[in-house]
């Protein structure tokens, strides 16, 4: 739900700074529809991943191996996130499991489309101050807060919603090393926070 927050938040920023759309915060009626949609989001995100994500025998038994051999690790006493996409029955045909991939593709679906929410408004709201006419002061406040936004949408970009679509087109797409690679993914997701707060007081500039 970070994504739908950020959305919202170039919305707002380009409603006050441009002054255009004022009734959707001005008005009770479409500022509820908006808190509506947010936590509305949220629910589809768990609904797709409910469908895709959970534990499930296929995925036990394609990864107890490789959890044994490279980990010492029994997959039984083990929580973890992660689809399935694709399992080999004993006749040695390939099978799609559906499910899991309809639950990944609504994720994807979800994170593209508040992305380019945010990239659509981020640049609008960039095209805005650079012409607008107003001191230099402002608009270097202004800048300043265009680059603050920047780094919360790039950030979340390579640590979050590339090493996800990493997980879900390497297998299918025949990526190189996808496996070991798929081990790293949640080393980006994790270090998200930690890196997205770094990087805002690194980017944040007083005066």
């Amino acid at each position: 739900m970070s994504i739908s927050l950020l959305a919202i938040h170039g919305l707002y920023r380009f409603v006050k700074i441009t002054s255009k759309l004022t009734y959707l915060f001005d008005r009770w009626s479409y500022l509820s529809a908006i808190v509506v949609a947010h936590f509305l989001s949220g629910v589809l995100w768990l609904l797709f991943c409910q469908l895709s994500m959970n534990p499930s025998p296929e995925r036990n038994r394609v990864s107890r191996e490789n959890l044994l051999r490279k980990y010492n690790v029994s997959i039984e006493n083990l929580g973890y996130l992660g689809p399935l996409y694709m399992i080999t029955d004993e006749n040695g045909k390939t099978k799609v499991l559906w499910k899991n991939l309809i639950g990944s593709i609504g994720c994807l679906s979800l994170l593209g489309l508040f992305y380019t929410v945010v990239c659509l408004f981020g640049l609008k709201l960039f095209l805005f101050i650079r012409a607008s006419p107003v001191s230099e002061r402002t608009k270097r406040m202004n800048y300043q807060l265009m680059r603050l936004f920047l780094i919360q949408a790039v950030v979340p970009l390579f640590f979050e919603y590339l090493p996800c679509f990493t997980n879900v087109a390497a297998g299918p797409l025949g990526f190189p090393y996808y496996e070991e690679i798929g081990y790293y993914q949640p080393i980006f997701v994790s270090l998200y926070p930690f890196i997205d707060s770094t990087m805002v007081f690194v980017g944040f500039r007083v005066g």
